[in-house]
């Protein structure tokens, strides 16, 4: 419903702007549909805005807002030196605590639980087949669970590692809104936006096992000028997006027409 009420006015829109009568085939769910626009994909093709960047658009927070450069600066020297995150046991359904553990989620939590500098927590179990209180008795013993956070949160940490969960983190668009510095794997799965990003100008590339992770985080705080200008584009261009959503949808819209000639007859 949430996607409909964001989708059909633009779609009055494009039908109004080319003066004809369309036909638009467009996937509601996570994950790709052949020759329907949908919003992630492995092929990078057919792609348009996620729901979560719809979310994100009408929620900009005026009081967030960076004036300038010098500005943004001040604000993040003044954030927490720290990779802080929060998320749920995605990934995938699992009926035992051996198939949690496969999660790579978890495997991260795991691995990072001791790494100065680094507090990366589950704090939401879902998709589980086995008794939540177990799972969370589970996640406590191994020092891998923290309670669930608001949104605000984030804004006190300088790091944000955007780690996929059933196939990516889409609630990363607002970590870029806040000023946080992203280190972000490159997906197979992915989402509009990211072909308005490059590695090194909007966010530092880790490997998608989050492997040198540490070695990033190490690198981003010896380098604190080049950091703070990467947080900074990434924030500036992302901001440009969500002012302008409705644009790349009716755009990747009408593209998507064009190239399937879906136009009434």
């Amino acid at each position: 419903k949430k996607c409909l009420d964001y989708w059909i006015p633009l779609i009055i829109k494009i039908s109004k702007k080319i003066n004809k009568k369309i036909y638009l085939n467009l996937n509601c769910g996570d994950g790709e549909k052949s020759n329907f626009l949908s919003m992630n994909s492995n092929q990078n093709k057919n792609l348009i805005p996620d729901l979560y960047s719809f979310d994100a658009s009408k929620k900009i927070n005026k009081k967030l807002a960076f004036s300038s450069f010098e500005q943004f600066s001040k604000t993040w020297l003044d954030k927490q030196d720290k990779i802080y995150w929060r998320g749920s046991t995605t990934g995938n359904s699992y009926k035992s605590l051996k198939e949690l553990n496969s999660l790579k989620r978890i495997e991260i939590c795991k691995k990072f639980r001791d790494t100065k500098g680094m507090d990366i927590k589950i704090s939401r179990i879902i998709q589980n087949n086995i008794n939540k209180s177990k799972i969370k008795e589970y996640l406590i013993k191994e020092r891998i669970f923290g309670k669930e956070v608001s949104e605000n949160k984030f804004i006190n940490y300088k790091y944000y590692p955007d780690i996929p969960g059933n196939s990516l983190a889409w609630g990363t668009i607002t970590k870029y809104l806040t000023g946080s510095l992203i280190f972000k794997p490159d997906n197979d799965q992915k989402l509009y936006y990211y072909k308005l990003l490059k590695p090194w100008s909007h966010y530092i590339p880790v490997n998608n096992d989050f492997s040198d992770l540490e070695e990033k985080l190490i690198w981003s705080q010896d380098n604190i000028t080049q950091s703070i200008e990467i947080a900074y584009s990434g924030y500036i261009i992302i901001l440009k997006y969500l002012e302008n959503i409705d644009h790349h949808f009716i755009n990747a819209s009408l593209e998507f027409l064009e190239n399937n000639e879906l136009y009434a007859k």
